[in-house]
């Protein structure tokens, strides 16, 4: 549960900053408003996908094309003369140990989570009651108060001192405190938003609050949706020719109140004031819709990112380092068991070791030498990083045996050189990420610096080799990091874009490259951030 709520969190924070960034101040108020129901509505929905494994995308869950590699590693409970001795060290790459204690879960995690648990559903409780109280004030009004028919509308005059609202079908207004003609306009406001079906909007932004009542940016997101529903209201009063705005503006100012029912449309204060500089601003001359298509990669991005697929033979990549008194173990070779299952071409390998680890590699049968059918076999899985020889029998699509991982020795110490610490089961992450010699060598002769065993991961995931660092390189970028050279990649920067802002400004650094990428930066903004070391080519 606590992955899915995550995800919905993010996803939901995510469609707010966009929506903040690119979408606010535009008036496509209509489209606006499908864009923000449909945000809350993929944001429960996209966490519960199953993202193919070919798209699995995670510096912490590599995906292995061709080959998928699974690692997840249990502690065993360790006991020394009746008490227990057992320190874990953990890095970024670990996303799934447990930790046991004479077969049971450790007692702080499990009060940690028994705790972040019930105060979760406290507030979903306390969200929940909080809502079902405003429906009953609203309810508790229309039964109290005359009810005037009015098509399908229903007008509760009230003598309340609150400010006009609706809520579905009914309006609620206390017309003895304004003219005939503001208690017009008000009238034409609410029944507007009761045609849209705006109070819709309301219902699901409130789930999402109930659901999401620890995420802020749910509250913002709820406030972006009230906010715009006036905004499409107010332009859809402007568009009756009878309607003077002079005169609506002015109308708003009579009833803004700081006295609303919150689970309402309302007119506060704050509110109204945006709601007249959006009504004097003027709209787009050109159609700016293209702005809501570049959603769909950035979504896309985080469910690969995020999202974990239950295919047996997508990789999940977990590595725990168990650190005993008294033992440590440094062994260069995994053996252990395998067993294997043959479809058409494709091979899936299962293996487990002594240490617990358990790992699949999905390969195609072209790769694998000296492989045939029968009893008795070896066969091999060669890599410049390594090989795995595989001793056993194999009829028809199942096999099974034992296995031994040798690393290669080269490969270990172009690794060293670097200054990067191999721990068990690194060596085999990068044999199957098939990390290449010329990337090493490449890496120590540029002096390329974040050379962590993550980094190594993720440049084989995005396909950044040495061409792509001596291309940077050759463009004059130097004292390199890693991270920012995987960031490049990720962002696109190739030579041509290089050439293209080096014609536009001089002694960009690489940092500034990255910057120009981001969507939100314009020349102008571009300009103030590079202005200390780098002026615009005349």
């Amino acid at each position: 549960m606590i992955p899915y709520l995550s995800l919905a969190a993010l996803l939901t924070s995510v469609c707010l900053i966009f929506y903040w960034s690119l979408l606010k101040s535009e008036k496509l108020f209509k489209t606006n408003r499908w864009f923000l129901l449909a945000g809350i509505i993929l944001s429960f929905t996209l966490p519960a996908v199953k993202v193919p494994k070919q798209f699995i995308f995670d510096p912490t869950t590599i995906n292995l094309l061709p080959a998928q590699v699974k690692f997840e590693t249990l502690l065993p409970a360790v006991k020394k003369q009746g008490q227990l001795s057992e320190r874990v060290s953990s890095n970024p790459n670990i996303i799934n140990s447990k930790l046991l204690v004479s077969g049971k879960p450790y007692s702080l995690i499990n009060f940690i989570k028994t705790i972040v648990f019930y105060l979760y559903w406290m507030g979903v409780i306390i969200s929940t009651f909080y809502f079902l109280i405003r429906i009953a004030v609203l309810s508790y009004m229309i039964l109290n108060n005359p009810v005037l028919k009015d098509g399908h509308y229903h007008i509760v005059t009230t003598q309340k001192d609150h400010a006009p609202c609706s809520f579905g079908n009914y309006i609620f207004i206390n017309k003895g405190k304004y003219d005939s003609q503001t208690s017009s306009l008000i009238l034409l406001h609410e029944k507007i938003h009761a045609n849209q079906l705006h109070s819709f909007d309301l219902i699901l932004s409130e789930i999402l609050l109930i659901i999401q009542w620890c995420n802020p940016f749910a509250w913002y997101y709820r406030t972006a949706i009230i906010n715009n529903l006036e905004y499409l209201t107010d332009e859809s009063v402007l568009e009756a020719d009878t309607v003077d705005t002079s005169e609506y503006q002015l109308s708003l100012l009579k009833v803004c109140s700081n006295k609303f029912i919150n689970i309402t449309l309302n007119y506060n204060r704050p509110l109204i004031k945006k709601r007249i500089i959006m009504m004097n601003s003027e709209k787009p001359k050109t159609n700016k819709r293209w702005k809501y298509l570049l959603l769909l990669p950035l979504l896309a991005l985080l469910l690969s990112v995020f999202n974990k697929s239950n295919a047996s033979n997508n990789l999940i990549f977990s590595k725990t380092k168990l650190i005993m008194d008294t033992v440590k173990d440094q062994e260069s070779k995994i053996q252990g068991d395998w067993s294997a299952t043959l479809i058409d071409q494709d091979i899936t390998f299962h293996f487990k070791d002594s240490h617990n680890v358990i790992s699949n590699i999905d390969a195609n049968l072209n790769d694998v030498y000296g492989f045939s059918s029968g009893n008795d076999l070896t066969f091999t899985l060669k890599k410049w990083a390594g090989s795995i020889v595989f001793k056993g029998n194999f009829n028809g699509s199942k096999g099974s045996g034992e296995y031994t991982f040798s690393p290669n020795k080269e490969m270990e110490d172009l690794l060293n050189g670097l200054g990067v610490t191999l721990e068990r089961g690194d060596s085999f992450a990068f044999f199957a990420f098939n990390i290449k010699k010329e990337f090493l060598e490449c890496l120590k002769t540029d002096s390329i610096h974040d050379v962590t065993t993550g980094n190594l991961n993720l440049s084989a995931m995005l396909d950044v080799d040495d061409q792509y660092i001596t291309m940077l390189k050759n463009e004059g970028f130097t004292n390199m990091g890693l991270s920012q050279i995987i960031a490049a990649k990720t962002a696109a920067i190739d030579e041509k874009y290089i050439i293209d802002m080096k014609s536009k400004y001089n002694k960009l650094t690489l940092d500034e490259l990255l910057i120009s990428k981001n969507p939100g930066i314009k020349g102008a903004s571009l300009n103030a951030l590079i202005e200390e070391n780098s002026k615009p080519n005349k």
